[in-house]
């Protein structure tokens, strides 16, 4: 390197130096220069109310990233005043000060900004007509953001207000949405604008036009006015009666409007709507119904029952009338306060208007309204029950009768419950009777042509069809019925047809409600919070078709059980239509006269007579005719193996396939009838077409297996399910197919000999054309042709010819032969009879489904038939997954279609893993039916469609890794595959190919290997190692992705063998010559096996075949044993094959381990181990994780690194990002690698795990120098998500479908730009696997413990010597260990009783299902990490003695019933010469050992209920917390959410920087993203990148390795950059991460729910130390310290409470009339328990009780030992009397204890202080005895108050002294909490000016708590 070039490389350093300082800057300090760059230079945007950003700055902050800032400034407040208030020097800190007032400007300006935005959002939804179209910009002036958040909160009020009025002052605009009223205002106001179907629909039995549809903003509950059907009325349009509607309205609506201006124009809208429809009148009445008014006017009545809607109408039907939408009001989580008060509005004031007038009105499923809603629900009932007179309201509230909802004990006085007759199916059609005919159709199987069928029953009027499946919205369901209709409602709909599809049990409320809309209200309304957009319905026919549905026909009229009005699933009425394949019924009408049926038919007739053998007529058949041809030849001869006839669906693909091959064999010269009567073969014209015909019988029908089932079901409905999905398969099929060719020839599969008789005539007829014209016409045997000749011109044939031959590509022969070797394809006769099948089906526009095992080559399949075909251009892709929606499935068909439109060519759609989507139906409809919601598509489209089978597992697949978290509820977990069933329809068109057949499999394989190393002995290896990978695997393990990755690495490993070599010879010399510079001068492996005389006279090809096969194969296995029959297979096979290799040298076990292993030491002994990781033992899992990972890495091969935690997967990816650094790195030949990780958790998403791999994808395409890296941490959580986002890698870890081998070149000849590392603790599903190399790290053996304890003991000790007496001890320690981890059946029964005695376990559940489950949990919950944490413990101690190690063992490996025990009794029983220790160590001592241990872990407190939080109030404990802080999770439903989890991470992380404890609970959520810090591995990120970046340009060498490390001046150019080294760990959560400096002294205590632990991640527990702390334990403590037998206390406790709350049942102690009232009090002889005595009564009560005054006991030190008992039970005993309840004091008497004479004074004593007790008076009594301040002095209420300084965190709690000041009262009581609380404290003479009541119900987030 020149100086010119060294000084350019160091320039370009430099100038990245401050933006790489900048990005690793402290968070801290960057959140204070973004606080400062917001005040002096931000801009607060707002627009819409929708948004709040910052601009005039380098970055914009969007309202999320302020939040993060907001709570940043809040923490440095809080923190300067705690630091003030317990330092007065730190009131001398000025630039604290000058920070802490920065901070106060900026929370000042933040809270007006978020106040502004809530307000400008409220009028929006107001309906302000001046805010749609409102952009602000502020400067960040606090006084003009309050000024305005001022004007912005009375504007919303004044608006809100008029509003109210208007709707007071007119009726008529409580119809309407106040978000409605803005449209409808524009419509009327805009030039030439239309108010649009709102007014149309605003027309009563009077008017002269009726409206088919309503659009615009409208709600579930609003914007409805009850219309009737009124045929006779002349159609004419509202909108031309401008002179009664919009006369007072002004020409332009002007968007800047003022208040004033605004109310004006609303009261305009409120007086024209009046004028119109003032007088207007429903007509909707039922005349063969009498009224039986149930709800009188004033009158509000509650309703419980199953079924809601049925409830709804029997209430009607007792009306005589039928609701309308505006009576009706839908709950659900999305209403909204607006809805709320407009309906009960309408209904309150319903005698304002003819229209409502007498009207009933329904709340229906108010058990689904929030708790906050359902509140003002209940509030505005009761004020307008109370005001609005007169009361004629009829208002009915209804509920599910399982909600059990509270309302009628809530309004008492008000509403009253009823029960309305019960409303039978016969009853519901007659309410019909008379609107519209509905008909449901349903069929006893998919494909009898129930589609067909409405259309014959509509022929001549309009019909509409839109689709409903599960997935559809109710706003698609809206747009979708208005897009069949215009504005105007000039397109008139006579037939509606609804084709549900499947409808999963999760989606069904919502599609029962919708379609009740539609039949009995004529119209549906989409979501407020959504479009709130209505449509109409007119149509007096609607037909409802119901999909087929695989395991239950009936499942969609059992969920949706409003089609049950319409008759049962297997009867034929007016309204219910149910086909079956019967020939006389539907045949003649389903069977129309299309072309290709008389073309078909035509030459079937020919056939029958016999005149095929001349030219067949033209005449045309009638469809009697037809239909009888195609019964005799396809239907009738055609019974499939389930004993029914084929579908109408499988003949009309026989129909198409078969009219294709007719036309070509009609205009095929060489069948012509005066060639075959001429060459005198007339009868081969008959032979042919027969064999057509079976041909296409062939391709139309599947067979399902009866009872032939491969599949082992775990129940009948499973194996029901497995035979209706299973297709027969493409290998169990002996395909006998002679096709006609595109270009009229013929052909013949598998060939002449096999094919039979009709074969043999026409290889007759050919040799006789052969010998009159001399054309070589031979019919060629398919499986003995090669793939590929190297030259046709000397006769002969090949596949490749063949296929050319057949699809009609002859033209494009010499380009497809010149490329062929370029597409890297492997040709046999099986994959070009599949392609053959496919271009058949797709030339007769069917749409072809694909169905195999992963990698059986389905999708390269499609691939090379389009590179035959030409159709590259013409091809496109969706790649589908889980995380695809309906939006872009649309999309990508309409992308189709322009395609089409544009080349106006066949254009082939192709959907990858379409099964992968929950949105299968909507595929279905668009290969089945050809339509996309409804609408048909272009007819130039041709589908195509691989799927994964859904596929039972056959057995449990033995693998590594953790196994407890698979046993989830999760259905999908039990199939091999992530997928979902295939709806029926789509049954029909689908070709199981399986998996490839041995035999086949071979054949691919010697082909893929032919240009290898030896290419004869790999392809055995090889073949022989798929076949026992499925063998101990599933069959869908391996594939031939796998081959083509092993001949990747085979010449990766052999060419990188040479150069190394050839490299290292000359780094040697030129050391020994000192000729070349200092940073090329590379380390060698200090293994001495890398020489070529130690790998026993191997060649090179023979070593990387090995490689290969270790890397492909031997590291995916899970267990010793089963690597161990590996190697014995391979070595019998290389034996086998020996003559095929070039040493002639067998491989055997030994050596195929020690070459492996040779090439593992020479990547690690050229690493280097930075400090910061602590002391890494080099154990075998970090060879191999090295081995794999490096070369994936290198290779842009995805890998996924598998196994249990602790066995260094995370650390092994550590070590490559810190070695492989490129240029002057120990790696110099390699490239520099940079990591882009995602955390994943069972919330990540598709979306997310996408945008990772697009930055990748970026990155990588600016810099070649780089490998970028994209690391799934933590996949296996992923994989379990609820939104199953992994199937996106199957598009992100394979190369485009036609890009692949261009991106490859493109790439350095690797497939991908990137490399793909996923780390998990357990394996994921086979089409993931299989895309990767999988490395599987089994359980390590006894060796392998006891060598890496050595190992890191050696690293700690910094000599590289272990004593002998730390060695016996690390060798017990892991025979104990490996003993310990296969827990005894006697140990999991004794840890089941005891969590039984202590309520942890579910009684209920079967024993030997719990025993299994807690086995497993057991084995999880101790790992790797606490045994090299005991291993580290006993290496930091110089003499390790008995009492010591005891100790350590208690603290990592405790947490479950005696599991430190066991291990300390192993540790004595595998070490003889270990001393047996019995101390017993209290968890509070560990904890504080814990604690006030520098080097310890972070720990982990399981615990009961809140008994920790208690616990770390104790004095023990709370000297040992430094500065603690609790954090709680939030449960509210708007803090359930990936914004939440990341503003929590960031408190964590300032709470990280500040070095304080911090106490976190049940953040589960967020706890892998925290991973990184409770490994205690910290980085010096900054440097490590600075460093990368010197080694990129070779600048750094290893000389300088570590030279920046510490507190380090670098002079570079004359520039001086200080360095400081700091802790740093990475928070990640999906793929946003940040590295945050960890303090010294912060430590993370996470409390776990004891009965919870059984679903805790087992890698969170690992990590950390774990003990089980409960008041008991604290008890035994206290109590040995103050020399007091606590057990005893609690016993006699225990007694006093059972007998004080057990009742004596003795007639001596009683009188009858007293035993009498003792009973009753008992409820009838039933046993009183504890806990009905004593108020809040638990298990740990009494012992918190007894720690609670032993403490305080401490302070009486003059008095005995027997007198501080004495004081601590009659305190205790205080206590317990003021928690009992009254009836308990009374009946005290009647007690065991009061029945015992020796008591009779105590119980007297009891009774009397009980009575004196003031606080036991009433509320009022003692709430003034508690505070007796609180009602005599008059406070602002609490939290009146406003201000930064009185802002705190709901949710995080100061764990100081300063708690203990404040007084907690807890009042238990049997009043609803709905109750009006103020009301009741008023009257009990209580003031309540100064108190605040606050519901909790009434919040639902923690930031509004």
């Amino acid at each position: 390197m020149t100086g010119v070039e060294l000084a350019g490389h160091v320039e370009s350093c430099i100038a990245n130096l401050y933006a790489l300082t900048h990005r690793n800057k402290n968070m801290g300090d960057q959140a204070k220069d973004s606080i400062r760059a917001i005040i002096e230079r931000g801009t607060f945007v707002f627009e819409g109310g929708l948004e709040v950003r910052c601009v005039n700055i380098s970055t914009p902050f969007s309202a999320s990233r302020l939040d993060d800032l907001r709570s940043h400034a809040l923490l440095g407040i809080n923190t300067r005043k705690r630091d003030m208030a317990a330092n007065t020097l730190a009131s001398a800190d000025g630039k604290a000060d000058g920070d802490m007032q920065v901070n106060e400007l900026f929370l000042g300006l933040i809270a007006a900004s978020e106040s502004i935005r809530a307000s400008i959002a409220e009028l929006r939804m107001l309906g302000h007509y001046g805010v749609y179209t409102l952009s602000l910009q502020v400067k960040s002036d606090l006084c003009q953001l309050q000024k305005l958040q001022q004007d912005k909160a009375q504007e919303c009020q004044d608006w809100r207000r008029a509003v109210h009025e208007a709707r007071e002052k007119h009726y008529m605009l409580s119809f309407f949405a106040s978000r409605q009223l803005w449209e409808l205002y524009m419509s009327l106001c805009r030039s030439g604008g239309s108010p649009g179907h709102l007014l149309c629909y605003v027309n009563a039995s009077d008017s002269r036009s009726q409206s088919s549809i309503i659009t615009g903003s409208s709600s579930s509950l609003t914007g409805t006015i009850d219309l009737t059907e009124d045929d006779d009325v002349e159609t004419t349009s509202i909108l031309n009666e401008q002179d009664n509607v919009d006369a007072s309205m002004p020409e332009a609506f002007d968007a800047e409007v003022n208040m004033a201006t605004a109310i004006d124009q609303l009261n305009e809208l409120g007086s024209a709507l009046s004028r119109r429809f003032g007088d207007a009148r429903p007509k909707r009445q039922v005349n063969s119904w009498s009224k039986r008014h149930l709800v009188g006017a004033g009158t509000v009545c509650f309703v419980r029952h199953r079924d809601v809607l049925e409830t709804c109408l029997a209430l009607y039907a007792a009306e005589g009338v039928l609701p309308a939408h505006c009576q009706l009001l839908f709950c659900s989580a999305e209403t909204m306060h607006e809805e709320i008060e407009a309906f009960l509005h309408r209904a309150f004031h319903s005698y304002e208007s003819t229209l409502t007038q007498d009207r009933l009105f329904c709340v229906l499923r108010i058990g689904a309204l929030t708790e906050a809603l359902y509140l003002y629900l209940k509030k505005r009932l009761e004020q307008l029950y109370d005001t609005v007179l007169p009361r004629l309201v009829r208002l009915v509230l209804i509920c599910d009768e399982r909600e059990q909802h509270r309302i009628s004990s809530d309004l008492t006085s008000l509403v009253k419950e009823v029960e309305p007759a019960a409303l039978d199916h016969q009853n519901i059609r007659k309410i019909l009777l008379g609107q519209r005919d509905v008909v449901v159709v349903s069929s006893s199987r998919a494909g009898l042509g129930k589609t067909r069928w409405i259309k014959a029953q509509a022929h001549g009027k309009t019909l509409r069809m839109v689709p409903i499946a599960g997935h559809t919205t109710r706003t698609e369901l809206v747009s979708n019925l208005l897009s069949i209709m215009d504005d105007r409602c000039s397109a008139r709909v006579d037939v509606l047809h609804l084709n549900i599809l499947d409808i999963p049990a999760s989606c069904a409320e919502t599609a029962n409600d919708m379609l009740f809309e539609l039949l009995f209200l004529n119209m549906i309304c989409s979501s407020a919070a959504a479009s709130a957009s209505l449509v109409f319905v007119p149509c007096t026919t609607i037909y409802i078709e119901l999909a087929n549905c695989v395991g239950d026909q009936n499942a969609i009229l059992q969920r949706v059980p409003i089609l049950n009005y319409f008759g049962r699933a297997d009867e034929t009425t007016h309204s219910r239509v149910h086909l079956r394949w019967d020939l006389v019924s539907n045949g003649y009408q389903l069977l129309q006269p299309f072309d290709d049926a008389q073309i078909v038919c035509r030459f079937l007739q020919a056939l029958d007579n016999g005149t095929i053998t001349d030219d067949v007529p033209h005449a045309q058949l009638d469809a009697g005719q037809c239909w009888l041809l195609l019964d005799r030849h396809f239907i009738s001869g055609r019974v499939l193996l389930d004993g029914h006839q084929p579908s109408f669906a499988q003949l009309q693909v026989f129909v198409s396939i078969l009219a294709d091959q007719f036309r070509r064999f009609e205009a095929s010269a060489a069948f012509l009838p005066w060639i075959v009567h001429e060459v005198g073969h007339p009868n081969v014209r008959a032979a042919v077409a027969r064999s057509l015909v079976d041909t296409a019988a062939r391709f139309a029908t599947r067979s399902v297996p009866d009872s032939s089932d491969r599949i082992t079901s775990r129940s009948d409905q499973d194996a029901r399910i497995a035979r209706e999905l299973q297709v027969q398969s493409f290998d169990s099929v002996n395909y006998m197919l002679l096709l006609m060719q595109k270009e009229m020839a013929i052909t013949v599969f598998p060939g002449p000999t096999l094919f039979g008789r009709a074969a043999a005539d026409v290889k007759r007829y050919y040799d006789s054309q052969r010998q009159m014209i001399g054309a070589d016409l031979a019919l060629p045997e398919w499986r003995d042709i090669p793939q590929k000749l190297a030259n046709l011109n000397r006769g002969g044939t090949d596949l490749l010819n063949e296929l050319i031959n057949f699809v009609g590509a002859d033209l494009r022969r010499d380009y497809l032969r010149e490329n062929f070797d370029g597409f890297r394809y492997t040709l046999t006769a099986d994959n070009a009879l599949k392609m053959m099948l496919v271009h058949v089906r797709v030339s007769a526009g069917e749409p072809v489904i694909i169905s195999g095992e992963t990698g059986c080559g389905k999708t390269s399949l499609i691939k090379f038939l389009l590179f035959l075909l030409g159709k590259e251009s013409d091809f496109l892709v969706l790649n589908v997954h889980a995380g695809i929606g309906k939006e872009r499935i649309a999309a990508f068909v309409r992308a189709c279609e322009d395609a089409a439109k544009r080349t106006d060519k066949d254009v082939w759609a192709f959907f990858d893993e379409v099964n992968t989507s929950p949105y299968i139906s909507m595929v279905s409809e668009l290969m089945c039916r050809r339509t996309l919601n409804g609408t048909l598509v272009n007819p130039r489209l041709r589908f195509l469609a691989c799927v994964n089978p859904h596929r039972l597992r056959t057995r449990e697949v033995e693998s590594v890794g953790l196994q407890s978290k698979l046993n989830t509820d999760d259905p999908m977990r039990r199939l091999v595959y992530r997928v979902h069933k295939l709806p029926q329809a789509m049954l029909d068109y689908v070709w199981d190919y399986g998996r490839l057949a041995e035999r086949d499999e071979a054949s691919y394989i010697a082909n893929m290997l032919s240009d290898s190393l030896l290419p004869a002995l790999e392809a055995k290896l090889v073949f022989q190692s798929q076949c026992f990978i499925r063998k101990v695997e599933e069959d869908s393990s391996v594939s031939l992705r796998d081959v083509r990755r092993f001949k990747k690495l085979v010449s990766w490993f052999y060419a990188t063998r040479i150069e190394r070599a050839t490299m290292e010879k000359a780094a040697q010399d030129a050391a020994e010559s000192e000729s070349m510079p200092w940073w090329d001068v590379q380390r060698h492996a200090v293994s001495d096996f890398f020489s070529q005389a130690n790998i026993h006279h191997l060649d090179e090809s023979e070593v990387a075949i090995v490689l290969a096969l270790a890397h492909c194969y031997y590291c995916r296995l899970p267990t010793p044993q089963k690597r161990q029959t590996y190697l014995e297979l391979i070595e019998k096979h290389w034996q086998r094959n020996l003559t095929q290799s070039k040493s002639h040298t067998l491989v055997d076990r030994k050596r195929f381990l020690e070459i492996v292993h040779a090439e593992q030491r020479e990547y690690i002994d050229r690493m280097d181990v930075p400090e910061h990781l602590g002391a890494v033992a080099i154990n075998n899992a970090i060879l191999e994780n090295i081995f794999v990972l490096l070369v994936c890495i290198v290779n842009h091969m995805p890998v996924f690194l598998v196994g249990k935690p602790g066995c260094s997967k995370t650390l092994s990816m550590q070590l490559i990002l810190e070695n492989l650094r490129g240029k002057g790195s120990n790696f110099p030949h390699l490239p520099c690698v940079y990591e882009l990780r995602y955390q994943c958790s069972e919330d990540s998403t598709s979306e997310g795990i996408e945008a990772i791999f697009e930055s990748a994808k970026r990155k990588a395409a600016n810099d070649d120098q780089v490998t970028f890296v994209v690391v799934l941490d933590e996949i296996g959580l992923a994989e379990v998500s609820r939104h199953n986002p992994l199937k996106v890698l199957h598009d992100r870890l394979e190369p485009d479908a036609r890009q692949e081998y261009a991106e490859a070149d493109a790439n350095d000849g690797h497939d991908l730009p990137y490399a793909v590392v996923g780390i998990s603790n357990w394996a994921l599903d086979s089409s993931k696997m299989n895309r990767a190399i999988v490395l599987s790290r089994p359980d390590p053996s006894e060796k392998d413990l006891e060598e890496t304890a050595v190992a890191m003991v050696e690293r700690m000790s910094g000599e590289g010597r272990v004593s002998n007496h730390h060695l016996r001890l690390l060798k017990a320690v892991s025979k104990a260990y490996h003993v310990f981890k296969q827990p005894s059946s006697e140990y999991v029964h004794e840890v089941r009783k005891a969590m039984l005695e202590r309520g942890v376990l579910d009684k209920s559940a079967s024993i030997a299902e719990a025993t299994q489950h807690l086995a497993k949990v057991i084995a999880n919950f101790h790992g790797l990490r606490d045994f090299y944490a005991l291993d580290r413990t006993i290496g930091a101690m110089a003499d390790p003695d008995p009492g010591r190690v005891a100790i350590a063992v208690a603290r990592n490996f405790n947490g479950l019933p005696g599991s430190a025990a066991r291990f300390q009794r192993l540790l004595y029983e595998e070490g003889d010469y270990i001393q047996e220790h019995s101390t017993n160590v209290s968890s509070l001592s560990l904890i504080g050992d814990n604690l006030r241990d520098p080097r310890a872990r972070h720990l982990m407190l399981i615990s009961r209920g809140d008994a920790a939080m208690s616990l770390l109030r104790l004095p023990q404990i709370k000297q040992a917390l430094h500065n603690p802080h609790l954090m709680l999770a939030s449960s509210f439903k708007e803090d359930n959410g990936a914004l939440y989890d990341y503003h929590q991470l960031s408190r964590i992380s300032q709470h990280m920087m500040a070095g304080r404890h911090l106490i976190m609970k049940d953040f589960d959520s967020i706890y892998g993203a925290l991973y990184d810090m409770l490994n205690q591995v910290s980085s010096n990120s900054w440097i490590i990148q600075f460093e990368m970046l010197l080694c990129k340009f070779g600048i750094l060498g290893h000389k300088l390795n570590g030279f920046f490390f510490g507190f380090t001046i670098v002079l570079l150019l004359n520039q001086t950059y200080l360095v400081h080294k700091k802790r740093k760990c990475r928070v990640a959560l999906e793929n946003a991460s940040k590295q945050v400096e960890v303090h010294t002294d912060f430590r993370c205590i996470m409390i776990e729910e004891e009965r919870d632990l059984q679903h805790s991640d087992p890698p969170r527990l690992n990590r950390c130390e774990k003990q089980c702390v409960t008041y008991l334990d604290v008890l035994h403590d206290l109590g040995s310290r103050l020399s007091i037998d606590s057990i005893q206390l609690l016993s006699e406790l225990q007694s006093y409470c059972h007998d004080i709350a057990s009742i004596a049942h003795t007639p001596c102690a009683m009188t009858s009339d007293e035993q009498m009232e003792v009973d009753g009090d008992v409820m009838q002889g039933e046993r009183l328990k504890t806990r009905d005595t004593f108020l809040g009564f638990t298990e740990d009560t009494l012992p918190s009780l007894l720690v609670h005054e032993m403490q305080a006991s401490q302070t009486h030190a003059s008095l005995s030992n027997d007198d501080v008992v004495d004081t601590i039970l009659s305190r205790c005993k205080a206590t317990l009397h003021d928690l009992m309840t009254a009836d308990a004091v009374a009946r005290s008497k009647f007690s065991l204890f009061g029945v015992n004479p020796e008591n009779e004074e105590k119980v007297e004593a009891l009774v009397e202080s009980y009575l004196n007790a003031s606080y036991h008076a009433g509320l009022k009594e003692c709430l003034q005895y508690m505070w007796p301040s609180l009602l005599k002095e008059q406070h602002s209420p609490a939290g009146a108050e406003e201000g930064v300084e009185d802002e705190v965190d709901a949710m995080e709690v100061e764990l100081d002294g300063a708690s203990d000041a404040k007084q907690d009262l807890l009042v238990l009581t049997f009043t609803n909490y709905a109750c009006n609380l103020r009301s009741i404290l008023s009257g009990r003479g209580v003031d309540t000016s100064n108190i605040k009541l606050l519901r909790i119900g009434a919040f639902e987030s923690e930031k509004t708590l």
